[in-house]
């Protein structure tokens, strides 16, 4: 990250620009808190968030599901006899994600280890 006032300058740019009142904080740590914000909200959907996660190691991630479970509706037939009429949907858990500690490094390959000149990150 560049000086907190060119940060903080190229940030309220981009706020302008969408119509949003200028950030006025002075403090890194909040001023950082912001644009990590902002990253989410820009680069939502777009598979960026797990690498934001290990790039600024962000705190209280904790362990367990993260994001919530992606749901899709399975169709519900009943015994597998086919329906006529009335249909029905279930809600379905398609995947969990679920983050631990280990994942802010990535494991190291086993050839690699093998060679004895690095060590497996920890977890792996």
């Amino acid at each position: 990250m560049r000086s907190d006032g060119e940060s903080l300058e190229r940030l309220n740019k981009v706020h302008q620009r969408a119509g949003l009142p200028a950030v006025t904080v002075t403090s890194q740590t909040a001023l950082r808190k912001i644009i990590q914000r902002e990253w989410a909200a820009e680069f939502f959907s777009e598979n960026y968030r797990l690498q934001d996660i290990k790039h600024w190691k962000l705190e209280n991630i904790g362990s367990g599901i993260i994001g919530g479970s992606i749901r899709t509706f399975a169709y519900n037939n009943g015994n597998g006899a086919k329906l006529t009429g009335n249909t029905n949907y279930q809600s379905k858990i398609e995947y969990q994600g679920f983050w631990a500690p280990r994942q802010f490094l990535n494991p190291f390959p086993q050839t690699e280890v093998n060679k004895a000149i690095i060590v497996q990150n920890p977890g792996y």
